[in-house]
């Protein structure tokens, strides 16, 4: 249970990561 909870976690925090990436690529494009 332990390790299926920290791999639950781990993922949420790649997609957290990519969202974040994606927001600062939109502002980029927004400013050119």
């Amino acid at each position: 249970m332990i390790i299926l909870y920290c791999i639950w976690k781990l993922k949420k925090g790649t997609k957290k990561k990519k969202l974040k990436k994606g927001t600062k690529k939109e502002k980029l494009k927004k400013r050119n």
